[in-house]
């Protein structure tokens, strides 16, 4: 396929386009990523082919034709319009086999603060002679989107792209409202037991919060804690503060880790009672 370049002028995403053999291809993904990281679904417009398909592993059904994919996507980008502190970051990558693909990240709240640490999904556009894009598949489990390769570049985005700053203030110096959520693949496993014995060890060092145990195994049709954390593997954890997620972690992780993380969150505290200074009263 000849080389193309993208339709805005941009250097750096045009040098990453050629890089490709297939240019067409990863400029869908360019616009793609450009769609969701200023929320605008203008950009989806000529990029679908009339018998394009939708499809995602976390989903069973497969959305066919322009117009259903189109509709479904936009109504994607018209509520995260509405949800700021939910807004994603798409950034460009390489996958396994060395295509282009669309990694994006997620906060999961006001206080998330590591949620560009792993990408929640990979998206893989497939194009059709004519340059549109004939598949759009998410991959959320294998290859694990974390295997790709990442660019660094988010189209569309101009201020930096970092991890939220924000930390919360306890009132006291333990650890009340603070809550770890563990979730469990069926509690017997062997990584699932390892989840619990380092659970047990990072309570200690936080007198005052409390824990959950979620076994997925045995999850009602209401939801829950798993629907907010949005995890797909396990073991995993979420640390809530005040039913808002703070950290989030996939895969089983050590009790130092999760600590020092948690820590360094939770430093800042305001004294109760202080002493009133001379000509403050």
């Amino acid at each position: 396929m000849s080389k193309v370049t993208f339709s805005v002028d941009d250097t750096q995403l045009n040098d990453w386009c050629k890089a490709f053999p297939d240019t067409d291809q990863a400029a869908l993904c360019v616009r793609y990523a450009y769609a969701f990281n200023t929320v605008d679904d203008a950009w989806l417009r000529d990029m679908l082919a009339p018998n394009v398909t939708y499809g995602s592993q976390s989903v069973f059904e497969t959305l066919q034709g322009k117009e259903a994919v189109r509709d479904y996507l936009s109504e994607k980008i018209y509520t995260l319009r509405a949800k700021p502190a939910r807004r994603p970051r798409c950034e460009l990558g390489v996958s396994e086999m060395g295509n282009p693909c669309v990694l994006m990240f997620q906060p999961q709240g006001d206080y998330d603060r590591n949620w560009l640490d792993v990408p929640l999904a990979c998206v893989a556009i497939k194009s059709d002679e004519d340059g549109k894009a004939s598949e759009i598949f998410m991959i959320t489990v294998v290859p694990s989107p974390a295997s790709a390769k990442r660019s660094g570049i988010y189209p569309g985005v101009k201020e930096a792209v970092h991890e939220r700053s924000r930390r919360f203030i306890r009132p006291d110096n333990n650890y009340a409202g603070l809550r770890f959520a563990f979730f469990l693949l069926n509690g017997e496993m062997p990584l699932d037991r390892w989840m619990m014995e380092e659970s047990a060890k990072v309570l200690d060092v936080f007198p005052g919060s409390e824990s959950s145990v979620l076994i997925t195994t045995e999850r009602t049709s209401d939801p829950d804690d798993l629907d907010i954390a949005g995890f797909l593997g396990f073991p995993a954890v979420a640390v809530f503060w005040r039913n808002e997620i703070i950290f989030r972690y996939e895969g089983l992780i050590n009790a130092d880790h999760l600590i020092s993380e948690i820590q360094k969150i939770t430093v800042l505290h305001m004294v109760k009672n202080a002493p009133k200074i001379k000509g403050q009263e």
